[in-house]
This record gives structure tokens, sequence and C-alpha cells, in this order.
């Protein structure tokens, strides 16, 4: 079974919102470089505003851009992007980057 994005806890505030927010950012670069991935990590709250971002120096600037985008999307609807690409396959012409 595929994990979902609502599993990860939302960080709200507290003594240790930076030390979760630097684990999350730290743990999704991981999973980036153990699966062989390129792109850039960003990490928005539940409004959308930008905590934390990560780009590795050998990643294009482009990855910036859609890293912001897709953080900003998963929290406007609702969902990882992973399920707005599932969705979104269904019409045809639609690209996808997910």
């Amino acid at each position: 079974m595929r994990a979902s994005w609502r599993h990860v806890p939302v960080v709200t505030a507290g003594p240790t919102h930076d030390e979760l927010a630097e684990a999350l950012v730290a743990a999704c670069a991981a999973a980036l470089t153990k699966f062989g991935g390129t792109g850039a990590v960003a990490l928005v709250d539940d409004g959308g505003h930008l905590l934390r971002f990560v780009r590795p120096r050998d990643v294009g600037f482009a990855y910036v851009d859609l890293a912001l985008a897709k953080a900003w999307t998963s929290v406007a609807l609702g969902r990882g992007p992973s399920e707005t690409g599932e969705r979104l396959a269904q019409y045809p012409g639609v690209a996808l980057s997910t």
C-alpha cells in the first residue's frame, strides 16, 4: 500500500517546530538520494506558506518552482501530488510532473 502524505503530522507550533521541520526535509532529501531521484524539497505549512526548502547544488533552478508549486498545490487541493496526478491523468492532454 502506498503511503499517503496525510500520514505526516501537521506541524503547528511548539518548541520542537524547527527541529521537526528540519527532520522532515532531511528525510525527504535522504529518500531522494536513496532512490536516485533528482529534485528539490519544499515544506509548507497548512496555509501553503514555505517553512523549509532544500535544493542540492547539482539540481537545476527549475526544480525550485516545481517543488514550491507541488507543495502549495497539495495544500490547496487537500491531497498529495501522486493523488492529484492520478486524478489529472483521467483527462487527455494534461501534462503531469509527479
